[in-house]
Formats: C-alpha cells, structure tokens, sequence
C-alpha cells in the first residue's frame, strides 16, 4: 500500500511538472499596417477640443516595423514595454500605452501639457 501511495505521488509530481512548463502563448505582434477605424480627445483644457470620431473614409494607415512607425510617410523611431510604446520625433519623445489583439490596436495618450490636457485614444484594426 505504501508503495502504491508513493508511485501515485511521484507520478502525480511528474504529471504537475509537466504542465507547469507548458508554453506560454506568444502575444500578438505589433509589427504590421494599421489602419485607424476611431479617435476620441477627451478630458481637453479647452473643451471645444474634445471629439469622437468614427473613420470610414480617407483613414490614418501606420506602418510599424521591429524599430520604426511610418505614417503619411514620415518615419519614427520607438522602443516598446509589454504596455508602452516610446517614440522619438526628431528632439521630441513620448510615451503611450498600448494594448493589442491579432486585429486591433489601440493607443492611448494621457492628457498633459503636449497633448494640451487631452487624452487621446485611437483604436486601428489590421489591414
């Protein structure tokens, strides 16, 4: 009996293991062209600043790279966390979170003085 006790633990320690080094999935990548589908300034200084807009025609396409974001042909280098994207534009930098799925990216930027105290969030889904 107690033999059969400690063949069932070790196999139940083996049978944990095991699953405990399951691979994690990989998250979705940012690399790929965006194309901008919302945009929405809130919270602004100035009120008459804040807007929601839904796009259908004529949107915003990004294009990121492992190091760059081109738009409107203009390309800027960034670094990125698991949460924060940071840009560099000639002498500015700036940090927004983001989240993303396999179809959908969205950016937000909290208010401050750059941003005139507007938060942005701009949602684009995968081209």
């Amino acid at each position: 009996m107690k033999k059969s006790i400690l063949q069932f633990s070790l196999f139940a320690i083996v049978f944990l293991c095991v699953l405990s080094c399951k691979d994690d999935p990989t998250p979705p990548s940012l690399v790929g062209t965006w194309t901008e589908t919302s945009f929405v300034a809130s919270g602004c200084d100035d009120p008459s600043d804040n807007e929601s807009v839904t796009c259908t025609t004529g949107c915003e396409i990004i294009v990121i790279s492992a190091t760059t974001i081109t738009s409107d042909g203009f390309s800027d280098s960034y670094t990125k966390t698991a949460t924060t994207i940071s840009v560099t534009d000639g002498p500015l930098s700036y940090t927004v979170a983001y989240t993303v799925t396999e179809t959908t990216l969205v950016i937000t930027q909290e208010g401050s003085a750059l941003t005139d105290g507007c938060k942005y969030v701009t949602t684009y889904k995968r081209s």
